[in-house]
């Protein structure tokens, strides 16, 4: 006598081609979920030293624009303030900072301070380069030959007449 009925269940083909399109389906998103968690965090670090070189470039804004006196140096430059000096220098392309002969040495390499002597040589302009990931940060700022009146004639050439 034989037995008609039969056991309604999957094949073992059927079992094992569910098995791959799940494996590849699985892989793909762990691989999605690995390239925006490795994108998420180039972000942040960007931002990080993106938002570094802003406060950086304050605080160099704020010292040459307060200074009584600026003085060029051969890989920097001097600030006189009432009862400091500081001095932002390159050495071996990083930048240092000495405020008063305490020296703070920065993470910033491939530095470089350019010199461009203005139209009227009682000017000149200094461009501090900073490489910030793969761009290069420029900081641009003015100086004076005669630093009595520095402020008032940065912002006549800055602000009012606009620079060229």
């Amino acid at each position: 006598m034989r037995n008609n009925q039969r056991i309604n269940a999957f094949t073992v083909l059927e079992i094992t081609i569910t098995m791959v399109i799940t494996a590849i389906l699985v892989t793909l998103v762990y691989s999605s979920i690995n390239f925006l968690a490795k994108q998420n965090f180039n972000e942040l670090r960007t931002k990080t030293e993106i938002n570094q070189w802003m406060i950086m470039r304050q605080q160099i804004m704020q010292d040459v624009y307060t200074s009584h006196s600026l003085e060029k140096l051969p890989n920097g430059i001097l600030l006189h303030k009432p009862n400091v000096k500081i001095t932002y220098y390159e050495e071996n392309g990083q930048l240092f900072i000495t405020k008063n002969e305490n020296s703070i040495t920065t993470d910033y390499n491939g530095v470089s301070f350019d010199w461009t002597l203005g139209k009227d040589e009682e000017t000149s302009f200094c461009e501090l380069t900073i490489p910030v990931r793969s761009e290069s940060m420029k900081l641009h700022f003015l100086t004076f030959s005669d630093n009595s009146d520095r402020i008032n004639k940065w912002f006549k050439s800055e602000m009012i007449n606009g620079r060229d």
